[in-house]
């Protein structure tokens, strides 16, 4: 039986990659206008952190 190997390729998070290098599984994104950024869930909850200071809780839309 032969072996054979099977490359996967996974959206990574956008902000690991530019901080390291590391491709970690993008869980989420984030988008401001027309940029949309995949991010890891780590990331995700740091970025929205960073928003909720920076203008408070968004309005709930229904």
């Amino acid at each position: 039986m032969a072996r054979v190997t099977v490359q996967v390729e996974i959206d990574a998070c956008d902000a690991c990659l530019k901080k390291d290098g590391s491709k970690v599984k993008a869980e989420g994104t984030i988008s401001i206008g027309d940029k949309l950024w995949l991010v890891c869930e780590e990331h995700e909850a740091k970025f929205v952190a960073f928003f909720v200071d920076a203008l408070g809780e968004p309005e709930e839309s229904e």
